[in-house]
């Protein structure tokens, strides 16, 4: 059992620390004036000075910037650079403006949870050694490395740095942080990243680099995460994998590299990721995927190729036996392969494949469908409703698979309304891979 907490020094109610301030207020004003007013309220003496006239430029300054102090103190922010506050377990100090924490804030050293984001703090140079945190909250400050103070926080069970200029993370940047599971450093400048930025994390379970300044990553950058399920490296500038980058992450779940310059994938880059559940490649430069490249990824339920130059539906016979979501919109597939596309439909009994906004034309895509062997495809060339007429039919929704999106909006609201009717098994497995499988 943890140990009493002793009492907080430093730390008032708002009641006191208004009688403080103003106590304090009242005497600043009366020395600039000259007065020599006995201790009162600073309402009370700025009502005497009004009664008296006109005062002096220079008091009527001090008497203003007091009120004002006062006004910050009893609405609990305390002013720029406003003290923190202690809860039962978190150490509150949000958007307080301030450039250091002080000693007699830290409430004891006996909380669980430090919220200190959105401050001017450009160091961590006022973390007790050692630190006990479980959750640290750094994020939208001014912090430009990381080096000891951070490192004696062997408690620590996450660690946000969302949004600080750190733009490079050196070899063991967190090192001592054997039980570090969630790890943000999001939207934070990286440019780089050494080969052993990440030694030591073996417990990391998610790992979010969004938002970066990633131009490319280093050989077995994440070899040492052997318990990582999520890992997020979209919207970078990562125009090449190595052939390396993914060993040892054989309990990876969810793959998010959307959105960098990716233009190929090399074979065999997954074979150390087969417990993959969603795949997103979205808004790369893609012009072809491998055939073997999804080999052993069986599985699969979520594969995201949106936005690609991809020419061809891939094949995908290798893997995603359990798929439920293929998107291959909005990509330059303008004559699909009927091989290829049997293939696809043949995946899963509860497949949606999405191959909107392909400069392939309805009724050429229906023909292939049919050839395909896909059914109730006739309402394809019906005032461009696509397989809606399908979908209204459908008693259970299980009587529609496999499905294929071919139009833009024609078939959004039937769509919509008809994938509410899901079942209660479908609603478990988005809740259990974190993934919603209805299209936007």
């Amino acid at each position: 059992m943890r140990p009493a907490r002793p009492p907080i020094k430093g730390v008032t109610s708002a009641g006191e620390a208004g009688e403080r301030a103003s106590g304090r207020a009242g005497e600043r004003a009366s020395g600039a004036s000259g007065a020599g007013l006995p201790s009162q309220s600073v309402v009370a003496m700025r009502r005497a000075q009004l009664s008296r006239g006109p005062a002096p430029a220079l008091a009527t300054l001090a008497v203003l910037a007091a009120l004002a102090v006062l006004s910050c103190v009893l609405a609990g922010g305390g002013g720029p650079g406003g003290r923190c506050v202690c809860t039962a377990d978190t150490l509150e100090c949000k958007g307080r403006n301030k450039t250091v924490v002080l000693a007699d804030e830290l409430c004891g050293r006996q909380v669980d949870k430090w919220e200190l984001s959105r401050n001017r703090l450009s160091q961590l140079h006022f973390l007790p050694s050692p630190c006990h945190v479980a959750v640290l909250d750094v994020a939208f400050n001014r912090i430009q490395e990381l080096h000891g103070p951070l490192q004696t926080c062997g408690d620590l069970f996450m660690l946000i740095l969302s949004g600080n200029p750190l733009r490079a993370l050196p070899d063991a940047a967190f090192q001592g942080m054997p039980h570090l599971s969630y790890l943000e450093l999001d939207g934070a400048g990286i440019v780089t990243l050494s080969t052993n930025t990440f030694a030591g994390l073996s417990a990391l379970y998610s790992l979010n680099l969004r938002g970066n300044h990633l131009a490319m990553l280093p050989e077995r950058v994440f070899s040492s995460l052997n318990r990582l399920s999520f890992l997020d490296i979209s919207e970078n500038q990562i125009k090449i994998f190595p052939d390396n980058l993914f060993v040892g992450l054989g309990e990876l779940r969810f793959l998010n590299a959307s959105s960098n310059n990716l233009v190929r994938l090399q074979r065999g880059l997954f074979e150390d990721t087969q417990q993959l559940l969603g795949l997103n490649l979205s808004s790369n430069e893609l012009s072809t995927l491998d055939e073997d490249l999804f080999v052993g990824l069986v599985h699969l339920r979520r594969l995201e190729v949106q936005g690609n130059r991809l020419t061809q539906v891939p094949l995908l016979q290798e893997c995603c036996l359990h798929a439920h979501l293929v998107d291959l919109s909005r990509n330059n597939i303008s004559a699909p392969d009927a091989r290829r596309l049997r293939a696809l439909l043949r995946l899963s009994h509860r497949l949606e494949s999405d191959v909107r906004s392909n400069p392939v034309s309805r009724h050429a895509l229906c023909a292939v469908l049919r050839a395909a062997g896909a059914g109730g495809v006739g309402a394809c060339e019906a005032k461009g409703r696509c397989l809606c007429g399908r979908l209204r039919s459908c008693r259970e929704p299980r009587e529609c698979w496999p499905v294929v999106h071919l139009c833009e909006d024609a078939c959004a609201a039937d769509y919509e309304e008809w994938a509410w009717k899901k079942t209660d098994e479908d609603d478990d497995e988005k809740e259990a891979t974190g993934f919603t499988s209805v299209t936007k």
